[in-house]
């Protein structure tokens, strides 16, 4: 039987404040390295925030505390508490996205604790222990994006507690066979070990939790067969990465972020949507080779955002709304994005048009077959492409100087909006 809500909360804000005092003072006493006094707060935070399915019945005590918890670390940041979270020699607002990220998991979660437990676990345990064992014992290092840095050893180690704490949790606290909570693992614990290699300043400490959740909720009842099949497209999509990335212009955390978002297409929308995207990213250094800068990767995980943005956002609506029509939109999305880059390495427009509208469009016509209606649908999406570029275009002039600022990226995903939101009217009136 839970505690009243007020008691539940006093209870949890003594013991995070004695938590907090007693390391500062282990700090200040013992001098130990910065990573690890973060890192035991992370986890002794964790560990007490693992107890709410248990200690409150509504949603408003952990809000609550939630609220009081940023508000409090926020003052405590300007105090000598806060050397326990900042004397770690980098950005982050880690601390922050914390309790936000339990609030938010709890109030989804819906009072199934295993849908609770085991993203707050992953934050908790596998996070806590890939940092520290990147700092011991890190020796293949990689950068990040703005000028984070990761380790091999680190994320090997994230995997492994990711996928003992799913597996485990899962085998000893639902009825999901022993073979299901061994394929569930393995997927959840390499699916976030990328969301925590892409993350950065703290991120981390909201991505792991939500998007853990995300998986798990429809992972949950999966049949064995759907999840072998899963684990394939992810072992054939980071395969393709992995074998594709020199012929790119995308950094590391690029890289890691268009395998995740190519999964999350295949997950949601199957094939038919990923191959349009997945041709446009397999043809663009091809298309365009000045834009490789001699094979430098000049693009970070901002340029697979405002690739990808749009047609994620028709891939989500579409399953909300159970539009498949929606594909017809997201495919021009792509060619937009796709003539884009053409113009922003300098090619000719009319090209730029021509082969960002011909490449996505391809797996459009082969899987919904070489018919009137389809090939008039193809054809009429072509002014769309040339409307979206023609505003990236006005915009690029200004921007060609420094071409690697968030506005351009704004401005991309803004001229893939504009060319697919065009492209709704033939999709209207020849539907």
């Amino acid at each position: 039987m839970s505690l009243h809500p007020v008691l539940g909360m006093l209870l949890v804000a003594i013991v995070l404040g004695a938590l907090l005092g007693g390391l500062r003072l282990w700090q200040v006493r013992r001098k130990p390295h910065p990573e690890l006094a973060r890192k035991l707060l992370h986890v002794g935070m964790g560990i007490v925030t693992l107890s709410f399915p248990w200690l409150f019945d509504a949603v408003w005590p952990v809000v609550t505390l939630a609220v009081l918890a940023v508000g409090a670390l926020l003052v405590v940041r300007h105090t000598s508490l806060g050397g326990v979270m900042h004397e770690v020699k980098r950005e982050s607002a880690g601390e922050i996205y914390f309790p936000i990220a339990v609030a938010a998991v709890f109030y989804l979660s819906k009072g199934v604790a295993v849908l609770y437990v085991i993203p707050i676990m992953l934050l908790t345990l596998a996070d806590a222990v890939a940092a520290l064992i990147g700092v011991r014992y890190g020796l293949v290092k990689f950068d990040t994006f703005e000028g984070g840095r990761k380790s091999l050893e680190g994320a090997v180690a994230f995997f492994m507690v990711a996928f003992l704490c799913t597996h485990v949790t899962l085998l000893l606290t639902t009825y999901v066979e022993r073979v299901e909570t061994l394929l569930i693992g393995v997927e959840i614990g390499f699916l976030v070990m990328l969301v925590e290699l892409v993350a950065w300043r703290g991120l981390d400490n909201l991505f792991i939790p939500l998007f853990s959740f995300a998986l798990l909720y429809n992972l949950e009842y999966l049949q064995e067969v759907e999840l072998y099949n899963r684990l394939w497209s992810i072992a054939l999509i980071s395969a393709f990465v992995w074998v594709w990335r020199k012929r790119t212009t995308l950094d590391f955390g690029a890289l890691v972020l268009a395998l995740l978002i190519s999964y999350i297409i295949w997950a949601i929308g199957g094939l038919r949507w990923l191959a349009p995207a997945a041709l446009c990213f397999a043809t663009y250094s091809l298309l365009w080779p000045h834009d490789r800068q001699g094979r430098a990767p000049v693009h970070d995980l901002r340029a697979v955002l405002a690739f990808s943005v749009v047609g994620v956002y028709w891939l989500y609506g579409g399953t909300r709304v159970a539009q498949q029509g929606f594909w017809y939109l997201g495919v021009a999305s792509f060619a937009v994005q796709l003539a884009v880059i053409g113009c922003a390495s300098g090619a000719a427009l009319w090209r730029c048009v021509l082969a960002g509208w011909v490449v996505p469009f391809i797996p459009y016509v082969a899987f919904q077959g070489l018919e009137r209606h389809t090939l008039q649908l193809a054809a009429a999406a072509l002014p769309a492409v040339a409307l979206g570029l023609a505003v990236f275009a006005v915009g690029w002039r200004r921007l060609q100087a420094t071409p690697y600022v968030m506005e351009r990226w704004v401005l991309q995903a803004g001229a893939s909006a504009a060319g697919s939101l065009l492209a709704i009217i033939p999709w209207t009136l020849l539907s």
